[in-house]
């Protein structure tokens, strides 16, 4: 009698679905946990811009970021950043939170609200809505902006070179400013190189000044400063100063500020003579001017002057002056005067004054 065996049962292979559960427990959890870190990263990124400009006969969404030297500044979902002319703006609403300069010093906060009325910005904080006329505006800022949010970058190189006088010059111009609230800082560095036949000379300026504003119009200020100037027979001079300042007149567009203060040097020479630590006082005079129309031009101009009060009849003036032209792609051309002087410098051979003339292109931040 034949008896039928039962088909023979295949094996499944050992250990394969552990093996595969193993390997693709992992990669789900990976893939779980990018898609989870991007979509974090990415929320802020894609966050709906809501604020509401009104310019001429449009409406412009996006995202106010400051108004300052005449211009709105606007971020947008599908432009970048751009750049609006005050003075075609008529209304605008934001939810965020602005600190909002106005001409005599005075500051307000709070958000940005429908004012009912062309050139009226309405700021409603926290007890109270203030309504302002644009023409009082000076500066319109995000009180709760990032870090690098705030800082304003500038760099700048310029060279010439001038055969019937076998003359070369080489300059470089940058700077940090980083403004926050009623606190404001910069850091600043200009080299110059000359040179005329067998003879060269180098000039370097770097400095650090901090600025708190006060109620009103008066501000003050502390700086760290070193220079070099060869054809002056300076070899090194650090400086220390405070100063008062008082914005004369501010708008927009325009800004005047006088200064007085106290400062303490150290002055080392190219020649034998030994160093010298003196007090000297120090006057300002500061101006700036703003024109947004194409293509943007700024002007500014510092003067300066230092009465010794170590040294009886010494003073020193130094006077700054920039023109500059915006060509786009956030690039620009700069047209600068550097004048220095010292009427009573170590030495027979020394000269007792220093101007340097340069163009330059730049880039800004």
């Amino acid at each position: 009698m034949m008896h039928e065996v039962p088909p023979r049962r295949r094996r499944k292979p050992r250990g394969r679905p552990r093996r595969l559960e193993v390997r693709r427990r992992p990669t789900s959890l990976w893939l779980a946990a990018a898609i989870l870190a991007l979509a974090t990263v990415a929320t802020p990124a894609l966050a709906k811009k809501t604020d509401r400009i009104h310019v001429a006969d449009i409406v412009i969404v996006g995202e106010v970021k400051s108004l300052e030297r005449g211009r709105l500044k606007i971020g947008t979902d599908f432009m970048g950043t751009v750049d609006v002319d005050w003075e075609q703006v008529q209304r605008v609403e934001s939810k965020l939170w602005f600190e909002v300069e106005i001409r005599d010093g005075t500051r307000h906060f709070g958000t940005l609200v429908a004012s009912g009325e062309d050139r009226v910005l309405a700021i409603e904080g926290e007890e109270a809505t203030v309504r302002l006329p644009f023409s009082e505006l000076v500066t319109v800022n995000q009180a709760k902006a990032g870090f690098w949010g705030k800082i304003d970058a500038s760099v700048a190189l310029g060279f010439s070179f001038v055969e019937a006088t076998d003359t070369t010059q080489a300059s470089l111009d940058a700077g940090l400013r980083r403004r926050t609230g009623r606190f404001f800082s910069s850091l600043d560095l200009l080299s110059v190189f000359s040179e005329t036949g067998d003879d060269s000379f180098t000039r370097n300026d770097f400095s650090y000044t901090a600025e708190r504003a006060l109620p009103g119009r008066w501000t003050y200020d502390a700086a760290a400063e070193f220079q070099t100037n060869e054809s002056l027979g300076l070899d090194k001079r650090w400086l220390v100063r405070g100063s008062a300042l008082l914005r004369a007149y501010r708008s927009n567009i325009r800004e005047l500020s006088l200064g007085a203060g106290l400062a303490a040097t150290r002055e080392e020479f190219t020649n034998e003579q030994p160093g010298e630590n003196s007090w000297e006082g120090r006057l300002s005079l500061e101006y700036h001017a703003f024109h947004f129309d194409n293509p943007e031009l700024q002007v500014s101009v510092l003067a300066l002057a230092y009465p010794s009060l170590t040294v009886s009849g010494r003073w020193r003036a130094q006077f700054n002056s920039d023109v500059q032209r915006e060509l786009g792609w956030d690039l620009f051309w700069r047209l600068s005067i550097y004048w220095s002087y010292d009427n009573k410098p170590v030495g027979e051979t020394v000269e007792t004054s220093d101007l340097a003339v340069t163009a330059s292109l730049g880039w800004s931040l």
